[in-house]
């Protein structure tokens, strides 16, 4: 240094001096010294800081190297790990002695000044002797703003002196500020993650169920078309494949009844219907031939049909009698009758075939009764519609007779082959309009459900014996 920085005698304090006389005592004397006796002084611009060496032999002191050593590699040596922990902060490392008295400041004015009671608040409380020992302590504070601030103090060792950090609160806790920001965000991606992925998964798990329902509301209707598609392998997934398979099963099945609604319907109109279901069913024997079988045959035939056609348009005629064969054939099979076939303007009717029955004289009669009453009440509308009325005579008999498939392998009809057709066909021929004629073995069928007014023997065409026959009183 220059001449004007060194201090001028006595350089070395006083305290030194009276403590060792110069070979008096040991070493361990200058570790005793009180602190005043190394407080720093100011030299020019430069603090400076007293440097007492003793010289021993022997275990004695024997002499002392004193010198004042500047503090400046000591603001360095801070201003460099000032920079080095604290870069981009206006952290405050300063250096302070046992009076609380600024070594290192930023500002060179405030050197050997107080602190002050806001530098840091519980440095303030600190006394001289803490500052001999290990002292550090760690605290938030409020400056003289009122701003919260973080500050660290550290007792350097050997000496009475102590490092001092401050540093705004926000600064400081700027990581933990930015944990805190982290967590809350992450929780809060989670939540919403986990929110979106719920109403994710709950749609993937309702739509499924959507459609199971609106499939199950359309087969309830017997729309049996519909199909819900599911890729998942779970209990979902074999609901809906199930589902499917029904709805596949039903549709099949209701193809099927279709068909074969519409098979009896067309069978229908040639053959009667307990044979139609058999045909559906395949139980039917489609073959030639037949068996023989107890039944009663009904012949009903409109009387005077001849001048009805002359009177009448065909088609005006082919209309009545469609209406009139409707209503017959209703009431042929209200009554578990068989029609047999039309043969113009007469229908045939078998009972107790193609199923056998032990009332089938009995349903005959009252089949008879039934077609009268329908064709009186039907005649004042036939009147007005065609200006015509009709009138019916039915023949009545019961007998065996071969029931089955009459005709050829290409062409053929269900029947009856027999004396029992004949009769009742001469009976229908020999019956006034409005007549219903039986024979005594009908009568004896029949039981005593009917009244009968005896007609007696009546000789028929094609019969060399004649035949009892009783009027059906209405």
């Amino acid at each position: 240094d220059s001449a004007q920085d060194v201090p001028t005698a006595p350089t070395i304090p006083p305290a030194i001096l009276n403590a060792s006389q110069f070979g008096v005592g040991t070493s361990t004397e200058v570790d005793s010294l009180a602190p005043e006796s190394l407080s720093p002084i100011r030299v020019g611009t430069i603090l400076r800081v007293p440097l007492v060496l003793p010289i021993t032999a022997n275990d004695s002191v024997t002499g002392y190297l004193t010198t004042w050593a500047p503090i400046t590699p000591i603001q360095q040596r801070i201003e460099r790990l000032s920079s080095t922990l604290f870069p981009d902060t206006d952290a405050a490392v300063t250096l302070i002695d046992d009076k609380q008295r600024f070594l290192i400041h930023t500002d060179p004015a405030r050197i050997l000044h107080t602190t002050g009671p806001h530098f840091f608040g519980p440095l303030t409380s600190a006394n001289p002797t803490e500052f001999r020992e290990n002292y550090a302590i760690t605290s938030d504070y409020e400056d003289d703003r009122g701003d919260l601030m973080t500050g660290s103090a550290v007792k350097i060792a050997s000496v009475p002196w102590a490092v001092v950090v401050r540093i705004r609160g926000d600064v400081a806790y700027a990581s933990l500020n930015r944990m805190r920001v982290v967590v809350a965000s992450t929780v809060t991606s989670i939540t919403v993650i986990s929110l979106l992925l719920g109403v994710w998964l709950a749609h993937r798990w309702l739509r499924p169920v959507k459609h199971l329902v609106y499939m199950a509301s359309q087969l309830s209707q017997r729309i049996f078309s519909s199909r819900v598609e599911v890729s998942q392998s779970d209990e979902l997934g074999v609901l809906s494949h199930a589902m499917n398979q029904a709805a596949a099963n039903l549709e099949a099945g209701e193809h099927k009844l279709r068909t074969e609604l519409a098979i009896r319907t067309d069978l229908g109109r040639y053959l009667p219907a307990p044979i139609v279901e058999k045909i559906v069913r395949r139980e039917q024997d489609m073959a030639l031939g037949g068996k023989r079988q107890m039944i009663t045959v009904l012949f009903a035939d409109v009387v005077a049909f001849t001048p009805l056609t002359e009177a009448l348009d065909p088609e005006v005629v082919v209309s009545l009698l469609n209406e009139l064969f409707t209503v017959l054939s209703e009431v042929i099979f209200r009554h578990n009758g068989t029609v047999d076939k039309f043969i113009g303007d007469c229908v045939m009717a078998l009972f107790g075939a193609p199923e056998p029955s032990m009332n089938h004289a009995k349903s005959a009669v009252s089949a008879a009764e039934d077609m009268l009453a329908f064709v009186e009440s039907a005649n004042n509308r036939w009147e007005d519609q065609y200006g015509t009325q009709i009138q019916i005579a039915i023949g009545i008999h019961s007998g065996e007779a071969v029931i089955g498939n009459i005709g050829s392998s290409q062409r053929m009809e269900y029947t009856a082959i027999g004396d029992v057709v004949n009769i009742a066909a001469r009976l229908e021929t020999l019956a006034q309009p409005r007549q219903i004629l039986v024979t005594d073995y009908v009568r004896i069928l029949a039981g005593t459900a009917f009244e009968y007014n005896d007609l007696g023997l009546r000789s028929l065409v094609g019969k060399e014996t004649p035949v009892h026959v009783f009027e059906v009183r209405a």
